[in-house]
């Protein structure tokens, strides 16, 4: 149990003892007046008994339980004598009995309204309703806090009154055990009691926030697409408030004031994770949210609620429970920013009177490289680590917009298995941005596994990549340099099928260490009618949100030179190349469209490409090298084989080269052997010959290389 539960629930004797005693002798006075008034004594006697009974009253909230209660709900004395008089009338249903015959009403399940307020300083001195209008009212502080429950609010005096569970719960002797120090009994659904820790990624990366001050007479907003990016930010910038708070207790004079005895204490956070769809609901989370505050005193309350705005626009009970929570300076309140629906009528009074009479402070959590390798640095101080530096949190940073959050749980995943160099905090981060995407049928996540050294390129084509990645690399001086530059780079890969356009998408995401999104647009180009457009937009958002590569496949199919329209599909395919085409031209990534042929492309569209790159047939150098390249290590050639020919003579691809090695491979194994011999090549040659009708004169020059496999007997 921590030090703060033990001051609610005083689990010294010295304090235990003085609040029963004064219990007890309230309890005996209520009880006397009680009977005073039944037997209809003499009006002296019934004043002497009203004035013994208030003397017990005052002396009640005088003890140390009732003192910090009224204090940290900031409760008038009528109303917390309203309050302490309801919590006895329940704690001691037996007082009821006294005041059963003085009317018709007084039958429960608690006293009535208009006896608690006859029973409270100032009763005598002024009307009963208008007490009534003060203290229980719906706009009242007991009702609105959730601290008294009105039975009956048609009949307002005649009702019935109690105090709510949790309030009665917790003013009891008996302190909490085990976990029930840190949960909400029968609440946990709503409200989480959230740790201390505090994320040196958040505390590093907002720290131009920490100048704006709280509000605790007010909304603090905060602007972020991830629940867990707002809860560190909450927890970082609670942990500054305090610093702040402890700070002032000191004058400028050096002198220290009163307070030292009592240094503030850290701010109890609570996150309301459930959003309630019933009254019920409202009620328990209202419930759960008074029972938060009762275990956070003396220190003050915060309350981390992502969905406020549109829980209280749904229930009476919230609304005014959060205009309550507003008003109330032991409350800190975080929330999203409002974003108005679809009933705006309704919304527009409440949204009204809280935008304009409510302060209200706006964070926004999007964040810049520069913070975010402040973060990544952060995490690497933390953990006393040289390496990475400040050079690899900045390529991190640069990479992977991850939030606050998803940089400490990489990053201490892989520091906790000794991987935290640059190369496999890359990795990892690109394995957590695939595990958190949500796919669908117009794209396919690919986390890249090759990289440029895998491909055996022509110098020209190596050339133009290396050229498009450095470009990459150094965008940000490029910017300074030349500001009107485009941020986005968009190239055209085209050549013939199977020469590498794809494998060289993917091994420039690799050497980038960025995912690739491949996009075929034919899929595309079929369904424009319906919900294409939206897709792609969501598409593109993803794609820019995670810095991807985006591999736009056989895009003649879209961007093909287009003929008049002549129906209604192409109307709509019109309608959807103007949105890709404005959409690709503000893509703040790497864009890549690849074609078999480049003449397809309108050549207005050419001209908007950074470069184009021609992807053709290798020549008979690079078939040399694939050739002999793309044998696994546990195949062995057989010395007969006449490699040469088969280089000169067959104009292959790189994707046929390894279809036919793969097929090669595959026949040996039939065969139980580990040798590649000639004739399964040509038997494997034929196969992808065939795939393209190659036909007679391919088959003569197969037959003319091919020889025959040796036996096993051979």
């Amino acid at each position: 149990m921590s030090e703060t539960d033990q001051l609610v629930y005083f689990p010294e004797n010295s304090d235990n003892h003085l609040q029963h005693q004064a219990e007890q002798q309230l309890a005996e006075s209520l009880y006397d007046l009680g009977l005073t008034l039944a037997n209809q004594e003499s009006p002296e006697e019934i004043q002497e008994a009203q004035k013994k009974q208030l003397i017990n009253l005052r002396n009640l909230l005088k003890t140390r339980k009732w003192t910090l209660i009224s204090g940290h709900f900031s409760l008038s004395e009528s109303e917390v004598a309203l309050l302490a008089v309801v919590y006895l009338f329940q704690l001691e249903p037996d007082l009821l009995s006294a005041y059963a015959g003085l009317n018709w009403y007084e039958r429960g399940p608690g006293v009535s309204a208009e006896r608690v307020l006859s029973l409270i300083p100032g009763a005598h001195d002024s009307d009963l309703p208008a007490m009534k209008t003060g203290l229980l009212m719906p706009d009242s502080p007991l009702i609105q806090a959730g601290l008294l429950i009105c039975h009956d609010p048609v009949n307002p005096l005649s009702q019935s009154l109690t105090v709510s569970g949790p309030f009665f719960a917790r003013m009891g002797y008996q302190a909490p055990t085990g976990d029930q120090s840190r949960n909400i009994p029968d609440a946990n659904s709503w409200l989480i009691r959230e740790s201390d820790a505090v994320n040196p990624a958040s505390r590093a990366m907002f720290t131009e926030h920490f100048r704006q001050p709280v509000l605790r007479l007010g909304l603090n907003q905060i602007s972020s697409s991830e629940s867990d990016e707002i809860l560190s930010f909450v927890h970082a910038i609670l942990e500054n408030q305090l610093m702040s708070d402890i700070n002032q207790t000191e004058e400028p004079t050096g002198q220290v004031d009163e307070r030292e005895n009592n240094p503030p204490e850290p701010y109890r956070l609570w996150m309301v994770h459930s959003s309630p769809q019933t009254k019920d609901e409202a009620i328990m989370l209202q419930q759960a949210c008074l029972d938060a505050a009762l275990h956070s005193i003396p220190a003050d309350l915060a309350i981390c609620w992502p969905s406020l705005w549109q829980d209280s626009l749904n229930s009476d009970i919230l609304r005014r429970f959060v205009w309550y929570l507003i008003h109330h300076d032991k409350v800190l309140l975080f929330c999203e920013p409002y974003h108005r629906g679809e009933e705006e009528d309704r919304d527009s009074v409440w949204v009204e009177e809280i935008t304009h009479r409510v302060a209200i402070s706006d964070y926004d959590l999007s964040c810049s490289a520069p913070q975010r390798a402040s973060g990544w640095l952060a995490l690497f101080q933390q953990a006393n680590l040289i390496h990475p530096d400040q050079h690899d949190a900045c390529v991190l940073a640069e990479r992977y917009p991850l939030s606050a959050p998803e940089m400490q749980w990489v990053f201490e995943k892989q520091h906790a298995q000794n991987k935290d160099s640059l190369d496999a905090l890359q990795k990892a981060c690109l394995q957590h941005i695939h595990s958190g995407t949500q796919h669908h049928g117009l794209a396919t996540f690919v986390i890249p596994r090759l990289t440029l050294s895998d491909m055996i390129l022509p110098a020209g084509i190596l050339e133009a990549i290396e050229e498009l990645l450095a470009r990459i690399n150094h965008r940000d001086a490029i910017r300074t340099l030349l500001p009107t530059s485009s941020f986005g780079l968009h190239a055209l890969l085209w050549g013939p099928p199977g020469t590498g356009k794809s494998m060289a998408a993917e091994a420039m995401a690799g050497e980038l260490c960025l995912p690739l999104y491949k996009v075929n647009l034919a899929n595309v180009a079929s369904k424009w009618i319906g919900e294409t457009e939206k897709h792609l937009a969501q598409l593109f958002e993803r794609a820019e949100s995670q810095h991807a590569v985006l591999l736009f496949d056989e895009a003649d199919a879209i961007f093909a030179k287009r003929s008049e329209v002549e129906s209604s599909h192409d109307r709509h395919a019109n309608l959807g190349v103007s949105f890709l085409l404005q959409r690709m031209e503000t893509y703040q990534g790497i864009l890549l469209l690849s074609t078999n042929f480049k003449s397809n492309i309108d050549d207005a569209f050419l001209r908007r490409f950074t470069s184009v790159i021609e992807f053709g047939l290798p020549d008979k150098a690079l078939r040399h090298q694939l050739w002999h390249q793309v044998w696994p290590d546990t195949f062995r050639l057989s010395p007969d084989l006449d490699m040469d020919y088969l280089i000169a003579e067959f104009e292959l691809s790189p994707s046929q080269i390894y279809n036919i090695a793969e097929r090669a491979c595959l026949f040996a194994m039939m065969n139980g052997e580990t040798g590649i011999h000639q004739s399964q090549i040509a038997k494997a040659l034929k196969c992808e010959l065939d795939k393209q009708s190659s036909g007679f004169m391919a088959a003569r020059h197969i037959a003319g290389w091919q020889t025959p496999v040796p036996t096993k007997s051979q």
